[in-house]
């Protein structure tokens, strides 16, 4: 605990909104390293101490970075995660979220929002009806997981029940920084702008004095479906984390106008929002208790499939 209290005080002299040293900042790297990697590896190990230290060191602007890097770096071995793991991400997450929103950092707080829409493991037990459930007998439900997981075997006479896929986000909607409108503004920018500088052929916009009628066509029509996909996921992560039907719909409204999309996009995700508040409106009975019942069919079909449809296409010359 001694270390505990040396990592507090030494913070605390230095600043905590301030740029840390050199020592500070190679001890939150070597920490934070090796707690994802237990993490995600070997969970068991980790104890109150480890926590009390990572509410220190997320409250850097350093550690809040480097804890969401290095947890994405870990989508690349596995989505899928045993429980054991998955509720250690649910913890760290929520430490983290909620030093992004004291702090007003938003970069990390939109890499954990997107993982938490990422990583994943199965439950027998529906915890929310956006959740996916998994036929026993699907590939998918033979995904590897990582991490401690012992699986019971299973006989023909005691078969499996359906797994349902329950995903970080379920249990982050209660984070104070998905209220904050600046974070959704800033965080829809950025993403607008790297998908943009991601497609453009040199890495940049640098080149449209040179460009011809028809490649200046190309280039506006890609930045306006970039803008709509983006616009797209965005409103769907807000109506995932719970957020009001007002609130959502004043995000479109207000970046619909600065994104110049289309009238047909903005019908056509208006609608959407529309539709995912008359369904999720039968879940509530009148006891005001969520119920426990779920279908396939309430779910209506993903955003992200539909939004081909309405995507611009260069007019044929």
């Amino acid at each position: 605990m001694d270390d505990f209290n040396g990592v507090s005080e030494r913070l605390e002299m230095n600043g905590e909104k301030g740029p840390i040293t050199e020592e500070i900042q190679r001890e939150c790297k070597e920490f934070i390293e090796d707690l994802v990697d237990r993490i995600f590896n070997k969970s068991s190990t980790i104890v109150q101490e480890d926590n009390a230290k990572f509410g220190i060191y997320s409250r850097t602007t350093e550690g809040r970075a480097l804890f969401a890097r290095l947890v994405d770096s870990q989508r690349v071995n596995t989505k899928r995660v045993s429980e054991q793991t998955f509720y250690r991400l649910v913890q760290f997450f929520a430490l983290c979220l909620f030093e992004c929103n004291e702090a007003d950092d938003f970069h990390p707080a939109k890499c954990l929002m997107n993982m938490s829409y990422t990583f994943f493991h199965y439950s027998e037990e529906v915890e929310d009806r956006t959740q996916d459930v998994i036929s026993p007998d699907s590939e998918e439900a033979d995904d590897s997981t990582n991490g401690d997981n012992n699986n019971a075997l299973e006989s023909p006479s005691n078969p499996k029940p359906p797994k349902v896929k329950s995903f970080l986000y379920t249990h982050l909607k209660e984070q104070p920084i998905w209220k904050c409108q600046r974070f959704w503004n800033a965080s829809f920018f950025e993403s607008v702008h790297h998908e943009r500088t991601q497609h453009s052929p040199d890495g940049k916009r640098g080149h449209w004095r040179h460009m011809s009628s028809e490649e200046q066509e190309l280039a506006e029509i890609m930045e306006e479906n970039i803008t709509f996909g983006q616009l797209a996921t965005f409103l769907h992560n807000m109506m995932g984390l719970g957020l009001s039907e007002q609130f959502t719909r004043r995000f479109l409204d207000k970046m619909g106008v600065i994104g110049n999309i289309t009238k047909d996009q903005y019908d056509m995700l208006a609608a959407n929002i529309a539709s995912h508040f008359k369904a999720t409106s039968h879940f509530q009975p009148a006891s005001g208790k969520e119920t426990r019942q779920w279908s396939l069919s309430n779910l209506g079909t993903p955003i992200r499939r539909r939004l081909s449809s309405l995507m611009k296409q260069p007019s044929k010359h």
